[in-house]
């Protein structure tokens, strides 16, 4: 039995989509994140592409558990199609889990055993010295972690995606002292989407005046186009709607996931569905209506 950590990063690295790392201590196999990357436009007949399990864990053998950043396709799309060849534990925060349940009954899998709920700053301890800390991160989706990764003689943080909001709308702001007291560490591993472009990302918050301007405008109807996953952006879009007294429709499965999500884990208030959601036979709006659409990952990014 070996002491070392190996680190296999089998997708996500130079490509959007597909993230999949291997952390591999003594018999014991690590999987951060698990996830989809799609197909190009012109690639058709194609949803998307994931890491050939088969022959990833013929090798490397099951895996132990399986650990997640947050709930982005890129992150989770393809863990139905592992957990139904290869089950073992999943580690999550509350939203993360709850993306993953829909997967699961759209593929008719169960549990083996209950998803793991991961708060804040909890710790997940393993019977062989491996140990996972819990870092909550600024990011386009709820509840989102960075990882400290360690063994006895590592230490390793894993970013996962995120971003550094000096004025995040809804959720605290990244506690940088948190993340400054996990020195030493032996190794970093940052994944940032569009990390190479120079200058500070802006805020969420930053949208909203420009949203307030062209919500308030008076049409018969106004379509605004999101990520279904950008629930501060919903949310945000809700708020002002409702401050013009404005009904807000949604024409996307996706966003009403988002939202019942929201609702459950108190996201969006439960004591009142904010948005209304259009079924295929039910095309009709009032004027004035604010219009949420959202469709494939189709575009370029």
């Amino acid at each position: 039995m070996s002491d070392s950590l190996c680190i296999s990063p089998i997708g996500g690295c130079g490509e959007f989509g597909k993230n999949l790392t291997l952390y591999r201590y003594r018999d014991s196999l690590y999987v951060v994140d698990c996830g989809i990357r799609f197909a190009e436009t012109w690639q058709l007949g194609i949803s998307g592409w994931i890491v050939d399990y088969h022959q990833l864990f013929g090798v490397y053998g099951a895996p132990t558990a399986y650990l997640f950043t947050h709930g982005h396709e890129d992150h989770i799309g393809a863990i139905p199609l592992f957990y139904a060849k290869w089950p073992a534990p999943i580690y999550a925060s509350a939203w993360t889990i709850e993306l993953i349940k829909l997967k699961f009954e759209k593929f008719n899998l169960k549990f083996k055993q209950p998803p793991v709920v991961i708060e804040p700053n909890e710790t997940s301890e393993f019977n062989d010295g491996f140990a996972v800390d819990w870092l909550p991160v600024n990011h386009s989706i709820p509840m989102t972690y960075a990882l400290l990764l360690r063994t006895p003689d590592h230490r390793v943080f894993h970013s996962g995606d995120f971003k550094f909001d000096p004025t995040p709308p809804y959720e605290k702001e990244t506690d940088f002292q948190a993340l400054q007291n996990l020195r030493p560490v032996d190794l970093l591993l940052v994944d940032s989407t569009n990390v190479h472009l120079a200058g500070p990302s802006p805020s969420e918050r930053k949208v909203r005046p420009t949203l307030q301007s062209y919500l308030a405008k008076d049409c018969s109807a106004i379509y605004l186009t999101t990520f279904a996953s950008n629930v501060w952006r919903i949310k945000q879009v809700i708020e002002i709607a409702q401050s013009l007294d404005k009904p807000v429709y949604a024409i996307s499965k996706a966003i009403e996931n988002s939202i019942i999500i929201g609702m459950k884990l108190g996201i969006f208030d439960p004591q009142q569905n904010p948005v209304r959601f259009l079924g295929k036979k039910n095309r009709g709006v009032p004027d004035g209506s604010i219009i949420l659409v959202s469709g494939c990952q189709g575009e370029r990014l």
